[in-house]
């Protein structure tokens, strides 16, 4: 997984190789305080911000970010924390929302989430939800 450049400090806490494994994680209680520091410690904009906490699994966080954010980004984020907390439902709403995003371009989000839903935690998915970040992050960065 690829950090953008504003958000490589991270990395110190939470190794790429290792971040966003789990596809669906409880909303709040994930991130370990080191994580959360670090996260605090940067000066972000609103999307990139709630990236940073989806990246250490702080769906709580990045939510209360998203949801001020009122574009098809804010509703992508929306999107991706509400798969992650396992609320498909929610998550395909806001994929809807979202129209296409230029940043998913040749992705499939809500197949994504479908497959997800169905219980597929293979690698092959979970490098899915990596790149769907990596790409989402890289365009909230620029």
């Amino acid at each position: 997984m690829k950090l953008p450049d504003a958000l490589t400090s991270l990395a110190d806490v939470l190794d790429p190789a290792t971040a966003m494994r789990r596809l669906v994680v409880p909303m709040s209680g994930n991130a370990s305080s080191e994580a959360v520091a670090a996260v605090h410690s940067l000066i972000l904009p609103p999307a990139l911000e709630a990236m940073a906490w989806l990246y250490i699994d702080d769906l709580e966080r990045a939510h209360d970010l998203c949801q001020a954010i009122d574009d098809a980004t804010g509703a992508a984020i929306h999107a991706i924390v509400h798969r992650r907390e396992g609320d498909f439902w929610n998550s395909r709403y806001w994929w809807q929302r979202v129209g296409g995003h230029p940043a998913l371009s040749g992705q499939d989000p809500v197949e994504l989430t479908k497959v997800v839903e169905a219980g597929d935690v293979s690698e092959a998915t979970i490098e899915r939800q990596r790149a769907e970040w990596s790409a989402l992050a890289a365009f909230c960065a620029a």
